[in-house]
């Protein structure tokens, strides 16, 4: 409850500061596009790396939600089915070059 009182003081802080500050004047260098594709690439790569690793532990908490761990199997066979069949047309092109 105590941090709700301090935070109203200090975003309305910020809002003056943002508000009444004069234009910067800077310009945004060219290798920044690249930089934030790079972060917005490794943001979903690493999502997805998270999801893998604790699988188990998201299916049994859609079960809990859903009310049914068939719903769930069902759901990763066809994620699974999807991936394998993208893998192995990738192996299955590169072992034909």
């Amino acid at each position: 409850m105590k941090t709700t009182v301090y935070l109203l003081p200090v975003l309305s802080a910020c809002l003056l500061v943002v508000g009444f500050s004069r234009d910067a004047c800077g310009y945004i260098d060219p290798g920044t596009g690249s930089y934030i594709l790079q972060i917005l690439i490794a943001g979903i790569v690493g999502s997805l790396f998270v999801i893998k690793i604790f699988w188990k532990r998201i299916a049994i908490f859609l079960a809990g939600i859903v009310g049914s761990l068939f719903v769930v199997k069902i759901f990763w066979k066809r994620i699974a089915m999807f991936l394998s069949g993208l893998f192995s047309s990738r192996k299955a092109h590169n072992d034909s070059q």
